[in-house]
């Protein structure tokens, strides 16, 4: 939704991935990463975040605002019939 120039993003959590357990101390692992109960770290994707939980990792669940950059893998652009103009694809 967008309200006065700013988009408004709303989010949900997820437990994602199983740890901790009955004694709610135990880490969780995500990304190849170890993280204590209460941390919270980068989902990845630059725009989401998780957090350890006694029962598992959470995280939120947002949609990536778009950047307005271009894709310019070669074989997107072969899909698409060539990149727009500005950006050329190489390959």
């Amino acid at each position: 939704m967008r309200i006065g120039g700013l988009i408004l993003l709303i989010g949900v959590m997820a437990v994602v991935a199983g740890c901790g357990g009955d004694d709610g101390g135990a880490p969780c692992s995500y990304g190849g990463r170890t993280y204590p109960v209460g941390a919270v770290f980068p989902a990845g994707d630059g725009c989401n975040s998780c957090s350890c939980t006694a029962s598992g990792v959470a995280c939120t669940e947002l949609a990536c605002a778009f950047d307005g950059g271009v894709d310019a893998d070669p074989a997107s652009c072969a899909a698409a019939g060539g990149c727009p103009a500005g950006p050329t694809c190489d390959g």
